[in-house]
């Protein structure tokens, strides 16, 4: 099935590459040149690479957050954290999205 364009999510040459994968390869060349971008196999991964980079974005905002407040632990009275060790465990928090599942 092929989406109206204003139904289409914007397809990246990964997406391409995946859905590529996928099919057989009398197409295989029209799906790389991006002549199936509007169709449910291409869509799908570009909605599925969305839906990550919008978890890791909300991670990233959470973790933000938390670092804006100092650490009662192991900070000193109005203390708050550094912007080096905030980077670092924005990205720790990013890098564990791969690890989870909706399955349960």
């Amino acid at each position: 099935m092929t989406r109206a364009p204003s139904d289409r999510a914007p397809v990246t040459q990964a997406d391409r590459e995946a859905a590529a994968s996928l099919v057989s390869s009398a197409i295989r060349g029209n799906v790389m040149a991006g002549e199936y971008d509007g169709r449910d196999i291409v869509q799908a991964f570009a909605r599925h690479r969305i839906a990550a980079l919008e978890a890791a974005a909300e991670a990233a905002r959470d973790r933000h957050e938390q670092w804006r407040m100092p650490h009662p632990a192991d900070a000193r009275p109005g203390e708050v954290c550094d912007d080096i060790s905030a980077c670092r465990d924005i990205a720790a928090a990013i890098l564990s999205l791969k690890g989870q599942s909706d399955d349960r």
